[in-house]
């Protein structure tokens, strides 16, 4: 019997379904794209994925960095980043909206662009939701042979 493969583009395209959710795209860590939700184009996948990356490294640095007390420091006097707070998620709020940036696992994050008379809280609840159920079906799809 054939499995039929995960599609995160559909997850993505089910949450741009929620009002005032208008793009969501899932990305690597080191800005590469995963997946997009229908109608973002090539240019701006890209663009996102990599400004994304950037903004997640520079959130965890800052992040990192003013939560010194409980960072643990290297022999030289420095920040050990890696031993930093976990970056959940980043929003933005903008003029038009909100730019929603949550760790999807897996090395991965997700980017939602909600326009800013959505309801934030119900959009990152079901960011969260679908970035779960996507975890979810990836992790139970079976190998092919």
């Amino acid at each position: 019997m054939n499995e039929i493969p995960i599609d995160p583009a559909a997850f993505l395209d089910r949450l741009t379904q929620e009002s005032g959710v208008e793009r969501a795209v899932l990305l690597t860590l080191d800005g590469l794209v995963k997946a997009a939700s229908q109608g973002v184009s090539r240019n701006t996948m890209e663009a996102t994925a990599a400004m994304t990356s950037g903004l997640l490294a520079a959130a965890r640095a800052a992040s990192g960095a003013i939560a010194e007390p409980v960072t643990a420091r290297r022999a030289d006097g420095r920040l050990d980043m890696a031993d930093g707070p976990r970056l959940r998620q980043v929003v933005a709020e903008t003029d038009d909206g909100f730019l929603i940036v949550m760790d999807a696992g897996d090395l991965t994050a997700l980017a939602v662009w909600a326009r800013g008379d959505a309801d934030i809280g119900v959009v990152v609840s079901r960011a969260l939701d679908m970035v779960a159920k996507l975890g979810a079906a990836v992790m139970s799809a079976k190998a092919r042979p």
